[in-house]
């Protein structure tokens, strides 16, 4: 009895009407937050102002109805025929009317005060500290490649003015759809290290990008060309960037310590950038 009245006064349709709204809204936010320098996790926001508006919406869809008109006011199903006819807004109404209106505004006129004033969230690790998380694998021939994020992990470690997260806790986010500043927050960094692993026209393209936390400036990316071989050599002049970038002086030590983690692979002097690479081949678009 209760759901056919909620069907007879459209109050199903209303809150379909609604859930589809707010989830192309939050489409929406996500895609436009980034480009007006809103920090996404304040899409939280909308959703609370959902989950309060949606008794309104549903207290409108009860009692009234939206017709050419204008707004009227929804017959119950007690009302005799002369009642039913009668469907002009009583002074109750415009009283609801008006009370609905004003909760509406306080929520958007909160939204819109959250939304200006909040600021992201404050970093909790030392200036000098990083993660490096595992590196995407664009390309399925290079399953067996050498995993480049570990090494990387290593080399960074191995530099005594950084702060590097061990490989544990950085890779437990390893196809985590959590957004980067959280991974940052929960890792305890200022800085993270993403990149990617692809075919190149030496057999592999890693592109490596280094970000600031908490609103994920680039502060340093490149890309290199490399063959399975020569992985150290890229891994170590990774390594020299990010501490170049985040202004780091690395030590003699650092050197020698890095120089002994790659001590038993061969030839460390083919390192090939892409950007010199592209300008040397005449047929890098064909590759």
């Amino acid at each position: 009895m209760f759901v056919s009245e909620l069907k007879r006064r459209g109050v199903i349709t209303v809150a379909a009407i609604y859930i589809v709204s707010v989830w192309v809204l939050l489409q929406v936010a996500d895609i436009l937050f980034p480009a007006w320098d809103i920090a996404a996790q304040n899409i939280r926001l909308f959703v609370y102002a959902a989950i309060l508006g949606f008794p309104i919406a549903l207290v409108f869809g009860w009692r009234y109805d939206i017709t050419a008109g204008g707004i009227v006011r929804t017959p119950s199903a007690t009302e005799d025929e002369r009642e039913r006819l009668d469907r002009s807004l009583t002074r109750l109404d415009f009283v609801t009317l008006g009370t609905l209106v004003l909760v509406t505004m306080a929520i958007g006129g909160w939204l819109v005060s959250e939304l200006t004033t909040s600021r992201p969230e404050a970093p909790t690790g030392p200036p000098n500290s990083v993660a490096v998380l595992p590196f995407q694998l664009q390309d399925d021939e290079l399953a067996g490649y050498p995993d480049v994020a570990d090494h990387l992990v290593s080399t960074l470690i191995n530099i005594e003015g950084l702060n590097t997260t061990g490989r544990n806790s950085s890779f437990y986010f390893r196809d985590s759809s959590e957004p980067l500043d959280r991974i940052g927050r929960i890792l305890g960094v200022r800085h993270l290290v993403t990149g990617k692993l692809s075919a190149g026209p030496l057999g592999a393209s890693i592109s490596v990008q280094l970000v600031r936390l908490p609103d994920l400036t680039p502060v340093w990316a490149d890309t290199y060309a490399t063959t399975k071989e020569r992985l150290g050599d890229v891994v170590r002049e990774i390594g020299s960037g990010i501490a170049a970038a985040m202004q780091i002086n690395m030590l003699d030590s650092d050197q020698d310590r890095i120089s002994a983690q790659f001590a038993d692979d061969p030839g460390l002097t083919t390192l090939v950038r892409l950007s010199n690479l592209k300008a040397e081949n005449d047929d890098w678009d064909a590759a």
